[in-house]
């Protein structure tokens, strides 16, 4: 997945996420650049959205911390 197109953006932020995990792993920070950098800063997620969502996501083992 090269860049996020404008259709996608109107999806699932979850489904956004797991698709960049299932392209390697990194953590909320770089998850937040790729997301931004992808959709050529169309689609920013900020830090209050983005880390609930990941800890939905580990808490229906969705995804897995790393600490």
């Amino acid at each position: 997945m090269k860049y996020l197109n404008r259709e996608m953006l109107h999806g699932n932020a979850e489904t956004l996420v797991l698709a960049l995990l299932a392209e390697k792993g990194c953590h909320g920070y770089r998850l937040r650049q790729e997301l931004a950098e992808r959709s050529h800063d169309y689609f920013q997620m900020g830090y209050g959205q983005l880390y609930p969502l990941l800890r939905s996501m580990e808490r229906r083992r969705l995804v897995k911390s790393d600490v």
